[in-house]
């Protein structure tokens, strides 16, 4: 399905939280940093072509149109194009943008969701939950998806600030990402699991086990190492789903069949050396970015560098059954 397409060059780049693909413009790519950067490459031709200094660790960057990037972090301020136009009363997690209502969701861990006129970049209405908001995603046509403390979904209607679906997560552990497509929400955990929600019919919903080493018959290894799967991202107009974790694995999945159908690998087709942070897919499913980055599961200590691949999907169709 997808093959490495390119490795951009980065400089200056200490933790990458959060990449994007400009869903109007897929040759370029945002990117937030932990060390207070949103930097924007094209990657076709592998340059950074603008960079925003936040001088706070950013944890959170999204598209709102063809030139416009906004950007959220640990100071809890709302940015677009590096100027505040609101804030949280704690850190900023994630951020959500609904292209059809063309308004912006900041989530954060005071447990309210704000929203944002992107045309005035005005506040206009906040939804406040009961717990810290850990990650969020646009849900199709006009909703957006919140993944919460005490392993609960929400899904909240950019246009009315009604929640219009809560759950308590099946698999009860820690949310890490969140994603969603016209149909299905995914949800990942930090114990190496992904749950798939049917929204059209909830007895669909499974689980399953997506970043974990089991151990091998021949051996007397009893345990199983289960890593958190740190990022999730739908490819557009599919039902295939990317998955990032601590392990340093890419693997493309097939949640209709329950199937995965690809391991995405370094150029010596062997794992990452360190964690996969995030990932993004183009507009068009043709491209999928991938950010190589530490975090910190094990404390301070010497890990690789920050990196940034970008897979291209092959022209050969295979059958994934």
């Amino acid at each position: 399905m997808f093959k490495l397409f390119n490795e951009i060059t980065l400089r200056g780049v200490d933790g990458i939280s959060c990449i994007k693909i400009n869903p109007w413009k897929q040759e370029v790519l945002a990117l937030s940093t932990w060390n207070g950067f949103v930097d924007c490459y094209d990657i076709f031709i592998n340059e950074r072509i603008n960079r925003i200094n936040l001088d706070c660790p950013m944890l959170a960057v999204e598209w709102i149109s063809v030139n416009d990037i906004a950007s959220a972090g640990a100071d809890g301020i709302v940015y677009i194009n590096g100027t505040q136009i609101g804030f949280h009363n704690a850190p900023i997690s994630s951020l959500a943008f609904s292209i059809s209502t063309q308004i912006l969701a900041s989530g954060s861990y005071d447990g309210i969701v704000k929203f944002w006129n992107t045309k005035t970049k005005k506040f206009i209405t906040e939804f406040v939950t009961d717990d810290k908001i850990y990650c969020m995603a646009p849900s199709p046509p006009s909703e957006i998806v919140c993944g919460c403390g005490e392993n609960r979904m929400i899904h909240i209607d950019c246009q009315t600030n009604v929640s219009t679906n809560e759950k308590t997560l099946m698999h009860g552990y820690n949310t890490r990402s969140i994603a969603a497509c016209e149909s299905m929400t995914a949800v990942s955990v930090v114990q190496g699991r992904i749950a798939v929600i049917n929204r059209n019919n909830s007895s669909k919903t499974y689980a399953f086990k997506a970043h974990l080493n089991e151990p091998k018959n021949d051996t007397y290894e009893s345990t199983k190492t289960v890593y958190p799967v740190n990022t999730i991202a739908f490819q557009p107009n599919t039902d295939f789903l990317a998955s990032g974790g601590t392990d340093g694995a890419i693997y493309i999945w097939d949640v209709k069949i329950k199937r995965k159908v690809q391991s995405l690998c370094d150029v010596n087709d062997k794992l990452f050396q360190t964690s996969v942070s995030s990932l993004s897919f183009s507009s068009d499913g043709m491209y999928l970015a991938a950010a190589i980055s530490y975090c910190f599961e094990h404390g301070p200590i010497e890990h690789a560098p920050d990196r940034l691949v970008i897979y291209r999907k092959d022209d050969i169709v295979r059958n994934s059954k």
